[in-house]
């Protein structure tokens, strides 16, 4: 066993309020899990503060576009629009993070203006 693991370890998940993510058949499936698992409390219209989330948007316009039929052209348009972000866009969306969480504390939890932080 890897040092400072406990033989039965809790994790914590946080996810969005997506409806597939509150859906019986996701809730009946992660209640199974009580045992390892512990579901963070998160509010609706909360702000996003992954930076995935951002990256995300950016993948699924271009994909969008093309109207991908199967697995593998699907797969083909996401390399493709990944290799298009700039390094430069993903460093400055983990760069903002700092200032994003302060103003999530400053608005505590509530919105705040995106452009200005």
């Amino acid at each position: 066993m890897k040092e400072g693991y406990t033989e039965r370890e809790i994790f914590v998940l946080q996810q969005d309020n997506d409806s597939k993510h509150s859906s019986k058949l996701c809730q009946g499936y992660l209640d199974k899990k009580e045992e390892v698992l512990r579901k963070m409390v998160w509010p609706p219209q909360s702000p996003d503060l992954s930076p995935n989330e951002l990256v995300w948007d950016e993948l699924d316009q271009p994909v969008r576009k093309v109207h991908p039929t199967n697995q593998q052209s699907l797969t083909d348009e996401l390399k493709k629009a990944w290799n298009v972000i700039p390094g430069t866009y993903l460093k400055k969306l983990v760069e903002q993070m700092p200032r994003i969480c302060r103003a999530v504390v400053k608005a505590r939890g509530g919105y705040f203006e995106d452009s200005k932080v």
